[in-house]
């Protein structure tokens, strides 16, 4: 491998597939392409495209990160022309740069991810009706609680989150459940935003990769409803951001 570039691109509502689906979709397109792609050595050679962390079905990803390597050097507008005429269906490139080919692997590199959440206080009446919807009995009613008062409820559920040595819930693994402490998974929450009619948004930073464990928005959101009258529904769920260790700082506010 002569030369590796790392993209930045963003995978929108049309490409929500599993993870190897957009990884197959990637190696398909640069096959493609005009780009002298570096392979793996495996007994089946691969493109060497290496993604920072899969991102889950049904997630919008604004600020993605792929590893690509080439076996040549090319200058930034040769990659740039060739990779916009070949991106997969579902993504746009935002940004690229070139990495040193010594630099750690992509995925040993992140730390966290950056997510946008929006969601609805439903009143607590709903949840029966949650009930009924999910078993295909009936469906569920909007209904309000104005906004200041629902903002505030929200709120004093992220203080209560925050302020928590401990948040437990149970997760499925190997055909059974352990505890995980979900608060030591969250490095950032608040509410950034009221969107009106009850709906809010909410800004995560999450622990992702390395040994401190995953951080799952939804979880989270699930957390915050338990605090609540009525329970929370996620409208729209983003990943706005992977951080790496060798980000730059960030600056204080």
């Amino acid at each position: 491998m002569r030369q590796r570039w790392r993209l930045t691109v963003r995978r929108g509502p049309d490409a929500r597939d599993a993870h190897r689906d957009v990884v197959a979709s990637w190696e398909a397109a640069l096959r493609g392409s005009r780009l002298p792609l570096a392979e793996t050595q495996a007994a089946t050679p691969r493109p060497r495209i290496v993604f920072a962390a899969p991102l889950p079905v049904g997630m919008v990803g604004e600020h993605e990160l792929i590893d690509v390597g080439l076996t040549e050097c090319w200058q930034a507008h040769e990659v740039r022309h060739a990779l916009l005429d070949a991106i997969p269906s579902g993504h746009e490139l935002v940004d690229m740069h070139d990495v040193w080919t010594g630099a750690p692997t992509l995925p040993s590199l992140v730390v966290a991810a950056d997510y946008r959440a929006r969601v609805t206080l439903l009143p607590a009446a709903a949840k029966r009706a949650i009930d009924k919807a999910t078993s295909g009995e009936g469906t569920i009613e909007k209904a309000t609680t104005g906004d200041g008062e629902a903002g505030g409820m929200l709120d004093a559920a992220v203080e209560a989150f925050l302020t928590s040595a401990r948040v437990e819930i149970q997760r499925e693994k190997g055909g059974g459940t352990v505890s995980v402490d979900i608060r030591a998974l969250v490095l950032r929450l608040q509410r950034t935003a009221s969107l009106g009619d009850d709906a809010f948004e909410l800004h995560m930073r999450l622990r992702l990769g390395g040994a401190g464990g995953v951080g799952r928005p939804e979880e989270i959101v699930a957390a915050l409803a338990d605090g609540l009258p009525g329970p929370l529904r996620i409208d729209e769920l983003a990943r706005a951001r992977i951080l790496l260790a060798d980000d730059p700082p960030e600056a204080d506010p």
